[in-house]
């Protein structure tokens, strides 16, 4: 790969775009150009009202993404990092803020930040070779953005703690145990069909309630019992208004008769 390459590719076609982290030969590592990159681009998806789901993958077959690039001497460079922290969202906060479907491929090693894009995915699907880790704290750091509480949400506590402070490494069975992936496939190629069945599905699904399916599941972690019935309430009311609602229960009916 030239140094001409861009560090991340973005297609879309058909409710669909593909962002495919493009550093092989730095294992997809998170350098500032990358992670500016895929800012820019979760930033430009969520706005985009033709997306209905995002499907995030990487180039080669060592690395999903293997974290902070070390190499990187902005990585150990901490002047300025307060300002940077604060006055540009990350990459996890664009995710998070997307009302989209995100759904992860991962092939190979997710580390760090990796996982993380793992993680604050809403559907994983990894290969036999995926392998999970955290070393931020063996580096006198802590994982951000929320990833310690999302962790302990998606996994339970007991198994966060020992990834977060021993940077114990899980598998893609363990993983899939645990509920960190969806599935887990025995190849590259195995992996890619199921991905692409499963974006199908999604986008055979009716747009609104998809979305709004999302944004409950999201957004219901903060709130109360109470609270989120009466959330639940107004959204299938406003479903139920929506002419995509109308037509499939009119379809449905008739059917039957």
């Amino acid at each position: 790969m030239t140094t001409d390459e861009p560090v991340l590719l973005v297609e879309k076609k058909d409710g669909l775009a593909r962002v495919t982290l493009n550093r092989p030969r730095r294992l997809n590592s998170l350098d500032r150009e990358l992670q500016k990159e895929l800012r820019r681009a979760f930033l430009d998806l969520s706005e985009d009202r033709t997306i209905r789901v995002i499907h995030l993958t990487a180039a080669g077959e060592k690395a999903f993404c293997a974290g902070a690039d070390l190499k990187e001497s902005e990585t150990h460079d901490f002047a300025g990092l307060g300002e940077f922290l604060e006055g540009q969202p990350g990459v996890w906060d664009m995710m998070q803020r997307c009302p989209q479907v995100i759904v992860s491929e991962v092939n190979g090693w997710a580390i760090g930040g990796g996982l993380q894009l793992a993680l604050f995915s809403d559907l994983v699907y990894a290969s036999q070779s995926a392998a999970f880790k955290l070393t931020q704290v063996s580096l006198g750091l802590v994982p951000p953005y929320g990833t310690t509480v999302r962790l302990a949400r998606h996994i339970g506590q007991g198994r966060a703690m020992r990834m977060i402070m021993l940077g114990s490494t899980m598998t893609a069975d363990e993983a899939l145990s645990a509920g960190l992936v969806q599935g887990v496939e025995p190849d590259a190629a195995s992996l890619s069909k199921t991905v692409d069945e499963v974006i199908q599905q999604l986008l055979s699904l009716p747009p609104e309630s998809l979305l709004v399916s999302k944004n409950a599941l999201v957004t219901g972690w903060d709130m109360s019992a109470e609270a989120m019935s009466a959330a639940d309430r107004f959204r299938s009311y406003s479903l139920k208004q929506s002419s995509d609602t109308k037509r499939l229960h009119t379809e449905w009916a008739a059917a039957r008769q």
